[in-house]
């Protein structure tokens, strides 16, 4: 079976081509995210915030 073609890193001006997102010289600079739970912004940090939403409107 055929392999996807390979893209462009996303690194601003860098013309290496990867399988991911960023090419291995680009990778460290560019870590994971952690999820929206494991930042601190769990079921309970959405509940006061809608609350506070509600009581204070944009």
């Amino acid at each position: 079976m055929p392999r996807k073609a390979r893209k462009p890193c996303k690194h601003p001006g860098c013309p290496n081509l990867t399988d991911g997102l960023y090419c291995a010289e680009h990778q460290p600079l560019h870590p994971d995210r952690p999820s929206a739970a494991k930042r601190g912004y769990g079921s309970k940090w959405q509940r006061v915030s809608k609350a506070y939403l509600r009581r204070h409107p944009l």
